[in-house]
């Protein structure tokens, strides 16, 4: 909250429910948090936020969506992800952001296993984590590394890379495509 506080200082109409929304918005990421702000600041010129705008420039209800469907993918739960599947709609804009979202999770997951080494204790290596995990997040992630090891998280990281270079070597790709499949081959790697 102070961070966003800083950062936004000289804006107008910047209220608690704003700041609760670019944080609530970013799963308490910090690099998310900080590109909403420079989005924030690109738009609102005037140094005037407006809510509704807003909205539309975090595209909420699709970032809500994704992280609904990843974590869905590392649980293995086949039939939510299907059903996402054919609820959501991808944002071609967006397929770099869902790529991140990915790698970012199964970086932490990774860092918690490691560290889960030695406590061998889930939750412990939890609390241990430099950045902390969201309370009501603890129990996704207790039961996503119930389903993955180091070496299947490896492997999935390196998946994720080569659909980014096949994403930014042809324009003329499906990047839907390539994104459900890869949800897919998460899920089932999982179940």
């Amino acid at each position: 909250i102070n961070y966003v506080n800083l950062k936004l200082k000289d804006f107008k109409g910047l209220t608690p429910q704003i700041i609760s929304l670019i944080i609530s918005n970013s799963s308490l990421d910090r690099k998310i948090i900080n590109n909403e702000i420079i989005k924030i600041k690109s738009f609102f010129t005037k140094k005037i936020i407006d809510l509704k705008q807003l909205q539309e420039l975090l595209n909420i209800k699709f970032n809500r969506d994704f992280n609904e469907i990843r974590d869905a993918s590392l649980l293995g739960d086949k039939i939510k992800v299907n059903r996402l599947l054919g609820e959501i709609q991808f944002q071609s804009e967006d397929f770099i952001f869902y790529l991140n979202n990915i790698t970012s999770r199964i970086t932490k997951l990774l860092e918690i296993q490691n560290i889960n080494e030695e406590t061998k204790d889930h939750e412990i290596a939890l609390d241990m984590l430099k950045t902390k995990v969201f309370w009501k997040d603890k129990p996704i992630y207790i039961e996503q590394l119930k389903k993955w090891n180091n070496q299947k998280l490896q492997k999935t990281l390196n998946k994720i890379g080569k659909v980014e270079l096949l994403m930014k070597k042809n324009s003329q790709i499906k990047n839907d495509v390539l994104i459900k499949n890869l949800l897919i081959n998460v899920c089932n790697q999982a179940s």
